[in-house]
C-alpha cells in the first residue's frame, strides 16, 4: 500500500511538471510536453483531475483569508477614525489623519479590488493538459476553464471555437448516465452562464446531457430557452424543448429525495420523560409515572 502511495505521488509530480511545460515559452520543452502527454495519456488524466481538484480547494482557501485580512485592516482604519475624532488617547509624533486619509482613499479600494475582482486558482497548465482528453469527468473543468480567458460578453463576441470549448462539447456527448459525471455547484453555474451566451453548438452539448446534472436553477433555465427568444436559433430552442421532460422528472425525484433525508422535527423522547396513561386520570403523582428507558 506504502509503495503505492509513492508511485501515485510521483506520478502526480509527473504530472504536474508535465503541466507546467504545456504553458512554457520555449518551444522545445513544449512540444516535448506535448508528446509525453500522448503517449502516456491514460496514466496522466487521474493525476490531473487530483490537481485540479486541490487547486480549487486552494482557490477558496485564500479567498478566505484575504477577506479576513480586508476586516482586520477595516476594523483598525475605523478603531483610528474613532481615536481621532473622539479624542480618547492620543499617538505622539503620529499624524494619525493622514493615515486616515490615505487609508479610506488608497487601501481600502484596493483592497476591495483585490478581494473581488473574479479569477481562478486553477493553473491553466493543467487546464491546457486536460484538455486533451475526451472523457466526462473533464466537463467540470473544462466548463470552469471557459471563463478563464473568455468572460461572458467576450466569449459570445468570439467567433472560433476555443480549445476547452471543444474538449467541453465533444465530453458532454459521451455523458449517458447520471453516474458518469459529477459536477460542483460552481462548475454547474457555468454550464448555466454559458447556456446564457449565443453558442450554439455549445448550448446543444450542454442541453442534451443537463437532464443527467441538471438540478432545479437548471430546470428554470432550461424552461426559458425552451420559449425561445429573439436570439436563440430554432435547434437551441428545440433541443431545450427535447431535454425539458426528463430535467423535470429529475428536478422531481431530487426534491423528493431531499424531503424524505429531511430530518424529523419530533420533541426526542429522554428517560425524563413521564408516560401517562391514555385515560384521563388526575390522581397519578409524577414519582409513581413509569419513564422512557434510555437507548443503549
Amino acid at each position: 500500500m506504502q509503495l503505492t502511495s509513492l508511485s501515485d505521488q510521483k506520478l502526480e509530480e509527473e504530472a504536474w511538471k508535465l503541466s507546467q511545460n504545456l504553458k512554457s515559452t520555449v518551444r522545445r520543452w513544449r512540444m516535448a510536453a506535448e508528446q509525453e502527454l500522448k503517449e502516456r495519456a491514460d496514466e496522466f488524466l487521474e493525476p490531473l483531475l487530483i490537481i485540479y481538484a486541490r487547486t480549487n480547494t486552494v482557490k477558496l482557501g485564500k479567498k478566505k483569508k484575504k477577506l479576513s485580512i480586508f476586516v482586520w485592516i477595516l476594523v483598525v482604519i475605523i478603531l483610528v477614525t474613532i481615536t481621532e475624532h473622539g479624542k480618547f488617547f492620543s499617538f505622539p509624533n503620529f499624524d494619525t489623519s493622514s493615515f486616515i486619509d490615505g487609508g479610506l482613499s488608497g487601501i481600502l479600494p484596493l483592497l476591495f479590488i483585490e478581494f473581488f475582482r473574479k479569477r481562478t486558482g486553477v493553473d491553466k497548465g493543467v487546464l491546457t493538459a486536460l484538455a486533451t482528453y475526451r472523457d466526462c469527468r473533464i466537463v467540470g473543468p473544462m466548463a470552469e476553464a471557459l471563463w478563464i480567458d473568455h468572460p461572458e460578453k467576450k466569449l459570445n463576441r468570439f467567433t472560433r471555437t476555443t480549445e476547452y470549448e471543444t474538449a467541453l462539447i465533444e465530453s458532454l456527448s459521451m455523458v449517458n448516465s447520471e453516474k458518469d459525471i459529477q459536477l460542483t455547484e460552481f462548475e454547474l453555474g457555468c454550464l448555466h452562464k454559458a447556456l446564457g451566451v449565443n453558442r450554439p453548438g455549445l448550448n446543444i452539448a450542454i442541453l442534451q446531457a443537463i437532464p443527467y446534472f441538471g438540478n432545479e436553477q437548471s430546470l428554470q433555465i432550461v424552461r426559458k430557452a425552451a420559449k425561445g427568444s429573439s436570439w436563440r436559433q430554432e435547434k437551441v430552442v428545440r433541443a431545450a424543448q427535447e431535454s425539458l421532460p426528463e430535467l423535470e422528472k429529475r428536478a422531481e425525484r431530487l426534491k423528493a429525495e431531499e424531503t424524505l433525508l429531511r430530518p424529523s422535527s419530533a420533541a426526542e423522547v429522554t428517560s425524563e420523560t413521564l408516560l401517562r396513561s391514555s385515560f384521563p386520570s388526575d390522581d397519578a403523582a409524577p414519582n409513581e409515572l413509569l419513564r422512557a428507558a434510555a437507548g443503549d
